[in-house]
């Protein structure tokens, strides 16, 4: 590995824009290159794929996005509607659901809660 391009964590952090905790689970996973010092880590800045590492940002973190749920508005039963706030992982959101209440919007901050959401239902609408 050529020590001219190690960077240390805080700045490879900088550099793709994201936590110094998400560099290290980078590192874990493979997706990026590095070489313990003592106890830094250096990471190897030619082995950005900045690509990829958005790809796994988006993985981790889904973001913001409109609903596509389709309204059926010819029905002569009007499904009522709500929107969902401190979400969490949706289990109230579900049970809004069986009782004929459609959820159309969920607002959550936590990452494994958004990843949840919109696994259960990807067709709602997210905002954090």
């Amino acid at each position: 590995m050529d020590t001219t391009n190690l960077i240390p964590v805080a700045e490879a952090a900088q550099v793709l824009n994201c936590s110094e905790q998400f560099v290290r689970q980078l590192l874990r996973e493979g997706i990026i290159q590095g070489q313990r010092l003592k106890s830094t880590w250096l990471i190897d800045k030619n082995t950005f794929e900045p690509e990829r590492i958005e790809l796994r940002k988006n993985k981790t973190n889904p973001s913001d996005r409109k609903s596509q749920i389709k309204l059926d508005s010819t029905s002569s039963h009007k499904k009522l509607k709500a929107l969902s706030f401190f979400s969490g992982a949706g289990g109230l959101d579900i049970g809004l659901d069986k009782v004929g209440i459609k959820v159309l919007l969920a607002c959550e901050i936590d990452k494994a809660s958004r990843r949840t959401l919109i696994t259960n239902n990807p067709e709602i609408g997210l905002i954090g």
